[in-house]
Order: structure tokens, then C-alpha cells, then sequence
């Protein structure tokens, strides 16, 4: 791979392949169920302990596609250190493909637009 290019990280999430961008990407684990949190928009699942710190998991899925995220052997959370407006935040995707320079095949998701509440999504 060339050094210079963008690596991505593809995953699928409510039927779709998406490709996230590695440098935004700070730890991914398999799935364990999160906490709700009463008054939180529809796509934010819960919350989830990272680091010894409470993050918020959106489902990408329920978020683009009003479906959700099928969970299974091979879900994960994908975190991020630095998402605009929320610090730590992560996304839960039905399983991780594979890393790659690009992929055309895949949407490229905009971590900071996808984290983005409109005022009319709040409860």
C-alpha cells in the first residue's frame, strides 16, 4: 500500500459497506450490549465503558438507513478519540471486513456529520 494514501477500514452496517477513515479510528472490540440512557436521540444505542469512561455507541445503521444494526459472533464497536462536538464516541457495524488503500464499492463515512444530532431528532 502506498504510505501516503488514506487507509480505510470497511464494515457493514444495516446491509451497507462503509468505509471508515484509519487515522480517525482509536480501538476496535467485539460487541458487548451497551446501557441505554433515557432521553437519548433514536440512533444512540446506550453507552459502553472504554478507558474507564462512558462512551456513546450510535447504530450507523438506524441513523442512515431506519434499520438497525443485526447483532452477531461477529459484531463490533469501532471507537474514535475525537469526533466533533462529542470527544470519544464509537459505532456499533454488523461485522469488519478488512482494511484497505480505498474502496470504491464502499460509502465514505463522514464520522463528524454521522455524530451530527439535528435539535429535531431529540426526544
Amino acid at each position: 500500500m502506498n504510505a501516503a494514501a488514506v487507509e480505510q477500514l470497511i464494515v457493514r452496517a444495516g446491509g451497507a459497506r462503509l468505509a471508515l477513515p484509519m487515522d480517525r479510528i482509536a480501538e476496535v472490540r467485539a460487541y458487548t450490549p451497551e446501557t441505554p440512557v433515557p432521553g437519548t436521540p433514536p440512533g444512540i444505542r446506550g453507552v459502553v465503558e472504554r478507558n474507564g469512561t462512558p462512551v456513546h455507541v450510535l447504530d450507523p445503521a438506524r441513523r442512515l438507513f431506519n434499520t438497525s444494526v443485526t447483532l452477531g459472533s461477529r459484531t463490533c464497536i469501532v471507537f474514535f478519540d475525537d469526533v466533533a462536538g462529542h470527544g470519544a464516541a464509537a459505532i456499533v457495524v454488523d461485522e469488519v471486513e478488512r482494511i484497505v488503500e480505498r474502496d470504491d464499492t464502499a460509502s465514505v463515512l463522514d464520522i463528524d456529520a454521522l455524530f451530527a444530532i439535528d435539535p429535531a431528532e431529540r426526544p
